[in-house]
């Protein structure tokens, strides 16, 4: 791969949906384009100000709470193209994928029928959302589900360039490795798809960047049957686009235009207070979860101590030949 296209790789695999520049409070120039914010504050609010060569046509938006973009808070929306529209670059919310099962299926007619009944619950709960409910898969799987099978008909997936170093990173950055069962699984990908296809401009090849997190955690079940919960969770996808055989050359600029965001001082200011309070928020609640899982711990553990001693009380009752009390 040229070291354009590498280039490229690298910016497009730590891009997210949040711009990566600091702060303006600068009025928009008319070579740039401004994203009002007017779900988040009081009223409509200057949030982030990418910088365009001449000519060139933007949108965007924020988006607030979007169930299963993988941002918590919001996500930034934003596309800009050039004056033929034959090149491009636009951020859009991720994805999550969710699944569950029981190990071994089909022994625990009680344990089948509850995650059936999550499973068609968490269906119709998420139909026309980023939510899927099925097995994520890999990064080709991901691949074809999320990029080829969107783009026109007759797209065709050409590369899958891995970045295994900043995915290494990513993982460093979330605190390692997070599994607790033996059979637990957690794992980070990073990579660039690259597809092709038809438009009616001409061919096109696009390149995708695709940020995974895979995790599948197993959950203690009674009779020897457990439950496993797997979710892979897709960060805001970044997509360039140009005519074929020119997309590597056009990367640079694309990239100019992505790392120009610049985020409005008062909103970010804002921003900061809302991810404290949820942070503060969130801290709390994992305190109360964890206290209502040590007090239904200790509920059980007295409620099978007594079963025990009841069952043991009985028995010796049996055996010196007493009657036992009803």
């Amino acid at each position: 791969m040229s070291r354009v296209a590498l280039a490229g790789l690298a910016l497009l695999a730590f891009a997210t949906a949040a711009p990566v520049a600091g702060y303006t409070t600068e009025r928009p120039k008319p070579n740039s384009y401004t994203i009002i914010d007017r779900q988040g504050f009081d009223g409509p609010t200057p949030a982030i100000t990418y910088r365009l060569p001449r000519g060139w046509k933007a949108r965007g938006n924020i988006r607030w709470h979007k169930p299963c973009s993988f941002q918590k808070l919001y996500v930034t929306l934003f596309r800009a193209t050039s004056p033929d529209g034959k090149r491009g670059l636009r951020l859009s919310p991720g994805f999550v994928f969710s699944m569950m099962g029981a190990d071994p299926p089909g022994v625990d007619p009680l344990v089948d029928n509850m995650v059936a009944t999550t499973l068609r619950q968490q269906r119709a709960a998420n139909a026309k959302s980023n939510c899927f409910t099925e097995l994520g898969g890999d990064m080709n799987r991901l691949a074809q589900r999320l990029v080829v099978a969107r783009r026109a008909t007759g797209a065709r997936l050409v590369s899958i360039t891995h970045d295994r170093e900043h995915a290494q990173q990513m993982k460093d950055n979330m605190g390692g490795d997070s599994t607790v069962h033996p059979n637990d699984r957690f794992d980070v990908e990073a990579a660039v798809v690259r597809v092709a296809y038809d438009s009616a401009s001409g061919p096109v090849e696009e390149d995708v960047a695709l940020q995974v997190i895979s995790q599948r955690v197993y959950l203690p079940g009674v009779n020897g049957v457990a439950t496993w919960m797997d979710t892979v969770s897709v960060f805001p996808l970044v997509r360039f686009w140009a005519p074929l055989g020119e997309l590597d050359r056009n990367k640079p600029l694309l990239s100019k235009i992505l790392a120009s965001g610049k985020e409005h001082e008062h909103w970010a200011s804002e921003i900061k207070k809302l991810r404290a309070k949820y942070a503060e928020a969130s801290a709390e609640e994992a305190k109360e979860r964890t206290k209502q899982w040590e007090e239904r711990q200790r509920r059980s553990s007295e409620d099978n101590k007594k079963f025990i001693d009841a069952v043991i009380w009985g028995q010796a009752l049996k055996l010196l030949g007493a009657p036992e009390e009803g």
